[in-house]
């Protein structure tokens, strides 16, 4: 069916090169950018660090390596998670499975349009999402852009995307794999002034890295396409 598109969008660069490598179609890269939130990095409480989580309980996505860098770190350190149980199951395996930390916390999920508001209060967004298959592989996710409009740091494993981004932005730190005893190393090698680095970096990009620039780019391609003009491919 590629061949009939008028107009194929994708999320991410990797995928986007992907789609050409193996089926020589363009695409536009539209990303998961949240609208732009007018609110400003919070204070770090020294000592205590808070690290946050928040998306669906899917196995595949190993939410337990994401959860279980609390335990390569000092107690100064905590993590709360704002999880929809997409497996209800698996939910409840993560739940038994850090119940006797009292430094996991779990809490219902928020509204989609919440969820920027309510990461405002954390330090540090943190996500390791393995590279189980191609789309994790390249994945750009959401939550990415929903830390930047949070005006929080970000700490996640080394995926393609992400790694790309958080480098170019200098927005957080990447770990060196996808265990948490990887992410808790690089976490430890930040300082709390660091963490205050990265946060005023997401402050200072979060206009750019919103939804603003990409609903420019869908408004332009729908207006061609019903107006049956050529689409300049970018």
């Amino acid at each position: 069916y590629l061949p009939e598109i008028n107009a194929l969008l994708t999320i991410s660069s990797g995928i986007q090169e992907k789609y050409e490598q193996e089926f020589n179609t363009r695409s536009f890269l539209i990303t998961s950018a949240k609208p732009f939130y007018n609110l400003v990095p919070q204070p770090l409480h020294d000592p205590q660090i808070r690290l946050v989580h928040h998306g669906s309980s899917i196995p595949l996505r190993k939410l337990e390596e994401t959860i279980g860098v609390i335990n390569y770190l000092p107690k100064n350190y905590s993590i709360d998670l704002f999880l929809f149980p997409a497996y209800p199951d698996y939910d409840a395996s993560l739940r038994k499975m850090f119940s006797g930390n009292p430094r996991v916390k779990f809490h219902a999920p928020v509204a989609t349009d919440k969820i920027p508001e309510t990461l405002n209060n954390y330090d540090i967004g943190v996500y390791i999402l393995p590279p189980a298959n191609f789309n994790q592989q390249m994945a750009l996710p959401n939550k990415f852009f929903e830390f930047v409009q949070a005006r929080i740091a970000m700490a996640t494993g080394p995926s393609h995307e992400l790694k790309k981004l958080i480098e170019k932005y200098g927005l957080g730190i990447v770990s060196k794999d996808f265990t948490s005893k990887s992410l808790a190393e690089a976490i430890l090698s930040i300082t709390h002034e660091k963490i205050w680095h990265y946060k005023s970096q997401s402050h200072k990009y979060a206009r750019e890295l919103s939804y603003d620039k990409e609903l420019g780019s869908i408004q332009e391609i729908a207006h061609k396409l019903v107006q049956n003009k050529k689409l300049r491919l970018t």
